[in-house]
């Protein structure tokens, strides 16, 4: 199974609890197919470093013992760097782990984010599409103070700079093949989660009512989660 996880708001935060929740099921390869900084994976996660003909035999044992460990193709400017998406196909049909966990995007911390040419890198054998996005999309006006790479978010979001968007117009974002669903795997088989991030910051009602109506109009994921990753709160 391969979970590929895109957007922005707290993908590598949901990279290792995901991690941590699957490897008390199965085991787990963490990586990406861009960059995740180094001191982002904790101590405890073993992380080997080469390609993948260079770690694979350490990777079949690690994994055999720890039942999760952390792979990278090299360090850049202390940022793990990642591989390409055919190499992780091609791991995940050697049948190594159960799970393997991708960040598959970049977005430098922001909660909402643009997207350029090459965004992101999603392995075509991905199972389930995982896309993250910040609250601050739902009560925030939208500029470049929480959207990285804002020239091509409003290239293709059809709002105005500092506009504070409708439950409808936030829908078509998140489901707009030019951003938030941009280069999302074509198969049946894949499932779409949508993961609505920072849940705690959402501390009026009539927030709260915005998410209702924007999750009411999404047509095209087959989950959605409201989370705080930092509180631990799921629904």
């Amino acid at each position: 199974m391969i979970i590929s996880i895109t957007g922005a708001g707290g993908k590598t935060s949901l990279l290792l609890y995901l991690g941590h929740v699957l490897s008390l099921k199965g085991s787990v390869i963490l990586t990406t197919t861009t960059h995740i900084g180094v001191k982002e994976i904790p101590k405890y996660i073993n992380t080997l470093v080469g390609t993948m003909s260079e770690i694979a035999a350490d990777l079949e044992n690690l994994i055999s013992s720890e039942r999760i460990a952390c792979i990278a193709k090299g360090i850049e400017n202390d940022k793990f760097a990642g591989f390409l998406p055919e190499e992780i196909d091609m791991l995940n049909e050697n049948n190594i782990s159960d799970f393997i966990l991708i960040e598959a995007d970049g977005s430098k911390k922001f909660p909402i984010k643009g997207y350029g040419i090459n965004e992101p890198v999603i392995p075509k054998d991905t199972t389930y599409h995982v896309v993250v996005v910040g609250a601050e999309i739902f009560f925030e006006p939208l500029s470049e103070k929480n959207i990285f790479r804002p020239s091509e978010f409003f290239s293709s979001a059809n709002i105005e700079k500092n506009s504070l968007p409708s439950s409808s117009e936030i829908a078509f974002i998140l489901e707009s093949p030019n951003i938030f669903l941009k280069g999302t795997p074509q198969s049946p088989k894949v499932k779409r989660i949508l993961v609505i991030n920072k849940i705690d910051l959402l501390k009026d009602k009539k927030h709260d009512r915005v998410v209702d109506e924007t999750i009411s109009k999404l047509r095209k994921y087959d989950f959605v989660w409201k989370t705080s990753l930092r509180e631990l709160k799921w629904t």
